[in-house]
């Protein structure tokens, strides 16, 4: 028996006899598969990236079957277990087929694996026990960590056990024993803690004695993080003093060399953070002299109080074994005159009452106790909340108006000492806005905009950009403008009470989605942030339904778009909305939410 899976369904089931089930990369998720007897084979088809895991079950199915082009195959323990063969299809060589396993223990003894490219463990900790060593050698741990394979029938050459470890496996057990591929070691590096002055520049490794070991000779990486978060971050940068040097200076791109030799590229170069991306010449001792010349330069301005910057310092080998350094400097300051701070000075227009614009904090030695209260609320427009600037309830933020407001706030100590200052809050520009209105006219703005109608009778026009629209309730007119714009249908039609008009549908760029909460029947799952494609056999351009498959029909002569439920049965059609007549609409233009 030979059986084509549909999405969402299950496939027939199988028979006593030797079946083939089909199924291309978009008809796995959710279908039960079941071969039941015979020698059965799940045969793929035209390419792709093929998850079983998706599937809510597969059994009986003793063959995986690549297709002609480029296969990825995803599965769990169980699944690979009742698999004997996988075959990567025809003319293996003109194409890479992978297979990806998620989980903690697999056996493939026994397995025959035709025109497979790779074995790849997925999963931190897992274990691929193999029968012998052409099998063996696909294996790859590069996306995973601590994972070990077993061939304890096998006994590796010297290479082998070298490729398998390049390979990303961790540990190797054969029958000669255990070969474990350690990550690199530094030492008096991690853990390194000092203290500096502001503007001060530093060598990262303090005492410049950091020491680098590995045991396959191979570093593909080095990435150095200063994670910002001070008041005044810092820069870090490479010394360029010694035997280091770069070839177009502390910049992404720049050719990185040690003594003369090309170890590789800088690949990121900011204040924050670099990356090293290496060649076969980065052996451990240059790559050494490259954690020697870390520098960080402390901020010139002085922070409020006493901070700590840490350093982070990851290194990865070839196969994948990453190990991590972290410093940590210092930096003690001076007791601050009073101060008092707003941790933000901005809100977005269009903020609701209550929008936090940010926390007050009153500083003074030896003072506590502080309480707060608005000398100018910028007319009315924010409120206090103890230490927490809000929104006034009724505040209308406009960046068009008055792109920035003052206010000025006094904060009185347990002793009656007060602070006064003024802050100025931005209004931040809105570009892609969602827009709520009721007096049913919403323009959108030249940005991305979401405009969202009411319940009475709306026009909605979103401009220029990428716009979403929902009519709601009513007979509302909706116009996308340029752009690729969205029309969202997720309130109940009605002939009656509830039909939107589109007065400028562009089937090349515009989409209709409808939710599926609503209008059941079009079956596919899908969300407004990963919409689901309508499928080809639901769509119909007519007067009316011409099977029992068709759910969206379009009627050219007039514009109409009715939801039939059933299609050529019983159940009435109901119209959603007028479009354009004679557009080239078809069912790539629909999408189920």
């Amino acid at each position: 028996m030979s059986a084509r899976f549909t999405p969402l369904v299950s496939f027939p089931p199988g028979t006593s006899g030797d079946d083939v089930f089909t199924a291309t990369e978009d008809d796995i998720e959710g279908g039960v598969l079941d071969g039941l007897g015979g020698n059965d084979t799940l045969q793929l088809l035209g390419g792709g990236t093929f998850d079983l895991t998706k599937l809510q079950s597969i059994s009986g199915i003793e063959t995986i079957q690549g297709s002609d082009g480029h296969d990825t195959v995803i599965l769990n323990a169980e699944q690979a277990a009742g698999v004997i063969t996988f075959n990567g299809g025809a003319n293996p060589a003109s194409h890479w087929d992978e297979l990806q396993l998620v989980g903690s223990a697999f056996d493939f003894t026994g397995k025959t694996l035709i025109g497979i490219d790779r074995i790849s463990l997925q999963t931190d900790g897992a274990v691929l026990t193999v029968g012998n060593a052409e099998t063996a050698l696909l294996a790859s741990g590069i996306s995973s960590q601590n994972d070990r394979l077993v061939a304890a029938s096998v006994t590796f050459t010297a290479a082998e056990i070298r490729q398998l470890h390049r390979q990303g496996i961790d540990m190797v057990v054969d029958a000669a024993g255990t070969h474990i591929n350690l990550a690199p070691i530094t030492e008096h590096l991690d853990g390194d803690r000092f203290e500096v002055e502001a503007g001060e520049r530093v060598f990262v490794d303090h005492d410049r004695d950091a020491a680098l070991t590995e045991d396959d000779g191979l570093l593909t990486l080095l990435k150095v993080e200063a994670p910002v978060g001070l008041s005044a971050p810092g820069k870090l940068r490479i010394d360029l003093s010694g035997t280091v040097a770069l070839e177009g200076g502390y910049a992404s791109g720049s050719t990185l060399r040690v003594g003369g030799t090309d170890i590789g590229m800088l690949w990121d170069a900011s204040d924050s953070g670099l990356s090293v991306i290496f060649n076969a010449n980065a052996t451990p001792a240059r790559v050494q002299e490259i954690l020697r010349a870390l520098t960080y330069t402390m901020a010139d301005q002085v922070p409020e109080t006493s901070v700590q910057q840490q350093i982070v310092i990851t290194l990865t080998d070839e196969g994948g074994r990453r190990s991590t350094s972290t410093v940590r400097i210092d930096q003690s300051v001076l007791v601050e005159p009073p101060q008092l701070l707003l941790s933000h000075a901005a809100v977005p227009e269009l903020s609701l009452g209550g929008t936090l614009v940010g926390l007050l904090t009153a500083r003074a030695p030896g003072l506590s106790g502080f309480s707060y209260h608005l000398l100018d609320s910028a007319g009315g427009r924010f409120v206090l909340d103890g230490d927490r600037l809000l929104v006034a309830a009724g505040a209308k933020l406009d960046f068009e108006s008055h792109p920035a407001h003052e206010v000025k706030v006094r904060a009185t100590a347990a002793d009656g000492t007060v602070i006064d200052h003024s802050f100025t809050i931005a209004v931040e520009d809105v570009w892609d806005e969602t827009l709520v209105w009721s007096d049913g006219s919403v323009l959108g703005t030249d940005g991305n905009d979401t405009l969202i109608g009411t319940r009475g009778r709306d026009k909605l026009s979103g401009g220029l950009g990428d716009d979403v629209l929902y009519g709601k309730q009513g007979h509302d007119s909706l116009t996308g403008g340029e752009g690729r714009d969205t029309f969202v249908f997720d309130t109940k039609p009605s002939a009656s009470t509830n039909v939107d008009r589109i007065t400028d549908f562009n089937g090349p760029d515009d989409s209709i989605f409808l939710d599926n909460a609503v209008f059941k029947a079009l079956g596919s799952k899908g969300s407004l942030t990963k919409p689901a494609k309508l499928g080809s056999s639901k769509f119909w351009k007519g007067t009316k339904a011409h099977d029992g498959n068709d759910r969206l029909i379009y009627n050219p002569k007039n514009g109409v778009l009715t939801y039939d439920p059933d299609g050529t049965g019983k159940a009435a059609a109901v119209k959603i909305a007028v479009l354009s007549k004679k557009l080239a609409l078809g069912a790539k233009d629909f999408f189920v939410i």
